[in-house]
């Protein structure tokens, strides 16, 4: 009788530590993918803050912590159907891209000309930024009908519900 209660006792504490860690893990995520998200749009802004991979690791964070911020991030209407794309299909838009690649050359060439006197601050600058844009242009673009990119407007089909 006494092992049986001690068993029982001993399978609530195990029970209840899991379920500790598990809530304490869905918190861990959300917390990081809340920073991650603050992040990525703060890169949004600075040049050579990266944002895409910043906001793919707030979504990813998203998917295994709260259905609420996932739907929210990939529902999302300035980039969520940008990150699906590219969490489903491993496409970026062109437009995107090319956008991208003109806002990261106009903030480091006012940032060059505007707050950096020595060669040696700009060189590193402009290295960093080509290196940028040939891994942004190097990014599979999304495809149409008849090998032209898609529109950018067009969402991603949709993906598998958050539950993996």
């Amino acid at each position: 009788m006494r092992s049986s209660l001690t068993q029982s006792r001993f399978s609530k504490e195990v029970g209840g530590r899991a379920a500790r860690r598990a809530d304490f893990k869905k918190m861990a995520l959300s917390l990081l993918g809340c920073l991650s998200l603050a992040v990525g749009i703060v890169g949004i802004f600075v040049p050579l803050l990266p944002t895409t991979c910043f906001l793919l690791l707030a979504v990813t964070a998203f998917s295994k912590s709260s259905k609420r911020l996932y739907r929210w991030s990939i529902e999302n209407r300035w980039f969520g159907h940008h990150v699906e794309r590219y969490r489903e299909k491993g496409t970026v838009c062109l437009a995107v891209k090319l956008g991208s690649s003109l806002i990261l050359w106009l903030s480091v060439t006012l940032t060059c000309w505007l707050a950096l006197e020595s060669t040696w601050g700009r060189a590193p600058l402009v290295l960093m930024a080509a290196a940028i844009t040939v891994h942004v242009l190097a990014l599979p673009s999304s495809g149409g009908s008849g090998g032209r990119a898609a529109r950018c407007s067009e969402p991603a089909p949709s993906l598998v519900s958050c539950e993996r």
